[in-house]
């Protein structure tokens, strides 16, 4: 009797995780047996029946799956709430995430408030929406309000999801601006901390000095775009002082 075969795809990079993928890894902690089980839909009876060395395989083909700093792309491009419908996320690169929507998300996602996160990152389709713009309506304090009753309703393991996406995609931007991202905010699995979050109205009012009348335009400017006017600024002052 012909052994029976058992097709799955395996994921060869992060790119490949989808969302309901991604919500099994952070379920099941991370990397291990289980969470490649729930990963490639393996059945209780088939996974039984892999040997050692399959496992083996297994773990050495998804290896890549032991460090969330390597997601680079947005793996969670929309999420389906009850009582408002289909909420749209933001790019992996920040570039469509203005300055002041930056500095509210961040603030709220060093005090953990991961509802305030989703409910500023994670918006409704503009209606003038063509294809060539943000797709999401523009960012307001006060529409983050009106979606939080909704987004409360979200379970824990989605907002986990969305936690660990935002550090991930975070954490890209630390190598780039060393000056302004201090080591305690690179690490994805580490609880959010305790600590101040970070103060950057104050970094881009100090590094402004002089041209402090331009914070109106710099609030309205995407993310990258005033990260690295930030760093150029502080290395150009650091370089003044000596």
């Amino acid at each position: 009797m012909a052994a029976a075969r058992y097709t799955y795809a395996l994921p060869e990079n992060w790119a490949e995780i989808t969302p309901l993928q991604l919500r099994h890894y952070v379920a099941d902690g991370g990397f291990s047996n289980r969470m490649i089980e729930r990963l490639l839909d393996l059945s209780p009876v088939v996974a039984a029946c892999l040997a050692p060395a399959d496992w083996w395989w297994l773990r050495r083909e998804l290896d890549y799956l032991r460090d969330p700093t390597g997601i680079s792309t947005q793996l969670l491009p929309e999420l389906k709430v009850d009582g408002i419908g289909t909420l749209y996320g933001y790019n992996a690169d920040f570039t469509d995430v203005s300055w002041v929507e930056w500095c509210y998300a961040d603030t709220y996602a060093a005090r953990g408030r991961w509802d305030v996160v989703t409910a500023t990152l994670y918006r409704p389709q503009r209606t003038d929406y063509n294809g060539e713009t943000d797709r999401r309506v523009p960012f307001s304090k006060y529409g983050t309000e009106n979606r939080l009753a909704a987004i409360a309703r979200l379970d824990d393991l989605t907002l986990q999801t969305i936690r660990l996406l935002y550090l991930a995609l975070r954490h890209r931007l630390t190598d780039h601006y060393p000056h302004l991202f201090p080591p305690r905010d690179t690490d994805t699995k580490a609880a959010p901390s305790a600590s101040a979050p970070t103060d950057w109205l104050t970094i881009i009012r100090n590094a402004m000095g002089d041209h402090f009348h331009e914070e109106a335009k710099y609030m309205a400017l995407p993310v990258p775009s005033v990260l690295f006017q930030l760093e150029r600024r502080i290395k150009e002052n650091q370089h003044s002082a000596k």
